[in-house]
């Protein structure tokens, strides 16, 4: 799957994918898409990007957040880069 299919490993930023609510259907048909990448410019889907991220809940309730598909907490949150903070090799 390419769920950020724009994202560098060593660019500074945080790559964000969000989908909003769609139908099981509408789930089941589209998300093919994230196999080759091409689910971009599908309407239901918003792409950020940025140095720092805040996860806050706009109604008060309770939020997991995950990362990479593992759960890692709830909100509030905040995640900041830092470059240079871990040596990658290949």
């Amino acid at each position: 799957m390419m769920v950020a299919p724009d994202a560098q490993v060593d660019d500074g930023f945080f790559e964000v994918v969000i989908l909003r609510a769609a139908g099981k259907l509408g789930l089941i048909r589209d998300i093919r898409l994230l196999y080759g990448g091409r689910h971009r410019n599908h309407p239901a889907i918003t792409i950020l990007r940025g140095r720092k991220l805040v996860v806050e809940p706009l109604d008060g309730t309770a939020l997991l957040v995950e990362a990479d598909g593992e759960p890692i907490g709830q909100a509030p949150a905040t995640f900041d880069i830092l470059p240079g903070a871990l040596t990658l090799r290949d």
